[in-house]
């Protein structure tokens, strides 16, 4: 049988010997923060319920404006709002196969989405979870301009709640451009957001220009802003963006749920345990 003195016990409980321990876990704690891995949305196989009376079914249903579909024990919800005189074109909220791209297309009349001195005109798409997510990386493609015709401007803003709040109240997204010397970000009406430069002229789909954005926190549900930012570029025409994919497949967000914080309050409360016995010792 071996006994311990005081002295021993000190130095069981010393703060050299107890530091690996309490390291681990801060770690555990920090390690149940982590997001899982990544959910993948399909809009062309996974289960959409429309809300207009069909019932859920295979595959987003062309034209549908909006739509819910199951993540796990958990739902997203993707809705659009025409804000103002916004007119949406044919191939709105549509699966498309063009030359230009094959994916989810949001599309409108960018003559219907000039804005002068105030935002009043331009299409909102929003993106609702049950749960918080971490969005690390979503694309939207065929972002450019056609002089005469339109101007593509996107900006989007992250929530912490599931109903997405008034533009500009939101977390500003981070982006980043698959050809930077097309491309700039700008802040206009108190929203960050990015668009075609002015010096490039017309770019139309040559190159290709893809925005990928993502937010730092997590978020319950974010919105994308798409408007014409230039009054002489307004003819009556079709001003297409979208999400690019892979047989109509995306990926909404590069991480899924964040864990609740029961976990991590379990092992804080352990901590303290920990803690408490150790100066508990410590006094013996």
């Amino acid at each position: 049988m071996v006994l311990f003195s005081n002295r021993h016990r000190n130095s069981l409980f010393s703060t050299n010997a107890f530091c690996p321990l309490l390291s681990f876990v801060v770690i555990a704690v920090a390690c149940l923060a982590t997001p899982s891995e990544a959910e993948m949305i399909s809009f062309d196989t996974s289960d959409w319920d429309h809300n207009n009376g069909n019932g859920s079914q295979q595959g987003w249903v062309d034209g549908e404006f909006a739509g819910t579909t199951p993540i796990g024990t958990d739902q997203l919800t993707i809705d659009t709002t025409a804000v103002g005189s916004t007119v949406y074109t044919g191939d709105h909220f549509s699966r498309i196969n063009a030359a230009f791209f094959t994916g989810f297309a949001f599309q409108l009349d960018p003559s219907s989405t000039v804005n002068t001195t105030s935002f009043d005109n331009y299409a909102r798409y929003d993106f609702s979870f049950s749960f918080p997510v971490q969005l690390d990386s979503f694309t939207l493609t065929d972002v450019d301009r056609a002089n005469g015709q339109w101007y593509d401007v996107i900006a989007a803003e992250g929530f912490s709640a599931s109903a997405p709040g008034t533009p500009g109240s939101g977390f500003a997204a981070n982006y980043t451009f698959e050809n930077p010397t097309n491309m700039e970000t700008f802040t206009e009406f108190g929203i960050f957001g990015a668009r075609p430069q002015a010096a490039t002229g017309n770019v139309t789909n040559t190159p290709p220009n893809d925005v990928t954005f993502n937010f730092t926190q997590a978020i319950q549900s974010f919105s994308i802003y798409h408007w014409n930012d230039n009054a002489t570029d307004d003819a009556a025409f079709s001003q297409t963006i979208g999400i690019r994919g892979n047989e109509f497949q995306v990926s909404l967000f590069g991480s899924s749920a964040v864990p609740e914080p029961s976990g991590a309050l379990v092992l804080g409360l352990m901590s303290l345990g920990i803690l408490r016995r150790r100066r508990s010792c410590e006094t013996e």
